[in-house]
């Protein structure tokens, strides 16, 4: 697939969310498929599964002490790429990733990509910023409400929410508590 048709198939997904700059999924997409070439049971992220999720099994490698080794693993399959898109979102908001949804450009978030443990090449992130800055993918971070996302650091830096569901209603009860733990701030 050409690297323009791959990103506009993956850019709707990518801009439908406020909870990682677009940019760098687009990215990962990109490079964990070869742009759509490597695409297996509609995994775009190259998540891994347990044996308890329904998987396949491929070759990938990995790297062992700087070392590039290559091994079979257990990879999750979807039934569509927003299956795809959708896991990748709820993998990305767990606590082992907080530095890079709270990174404020693409270069932060590549690089914390790789120290969070997203992936063992020591190029990852060099590799993702590559392919960010040569189809100019950082353009589509503009498109996200720069004020929901500082907003959303601010709610996060605060303890004031833990900023997952962004999309989601909030209950009573939860924006009761978010304007407790304000008001607390305050005093």
């Amino acid at each position: 697939m050409k690297s323009n048709n791959f990103f506009n198939l993956m850019l709707p997904y990518a801009l439908n969310q406020n909870i990682i700059l677009p940019s760098i999924p687009l990215a990962q997409a990109a490079l964990e498929t070869g742009f759509g070439k490597y695409t297996k049971r509609n995994n775009y992220f190259g998540i891994k599964s347990n044996k308890t999720q329904p998987h396949f099994i491929s070759k990938t490698n990995e790297y062992i002490n700087s070392n590039k080794v290559q091994t079979i693993c257990r990879f999750k399959k979807y039934n569509s790429i927003s299956d795809s898109f959708s896991d990748y979102l709820n993998l990305i908001q767990k606590e082992r990733y907080r530095k890079v949804v709270l990174a404020s450009n693409y270069m932060e978030g590549c690089k914390a990509l790789y120290i969070c443990g997203y992936a063992t090449d020591p190029n990852y992130a060099s590799k993702l910023i590559s392919i960010i800055e040569k189809y100019s993918l950082s353009l589509w971070d503009d498109k996200l409400s720069s004020w929901a996302i500082k907003a959303r650091l601010y709610v996060i830096n605060n303890k004031i929410s833990d900023g997952t569901r962004a999309k989601e209603f909030a209950t009573r009860e939860e924006i009761w508590t978010m304007l407790m733990r304000q008001q607390n701030k305050l005093n």
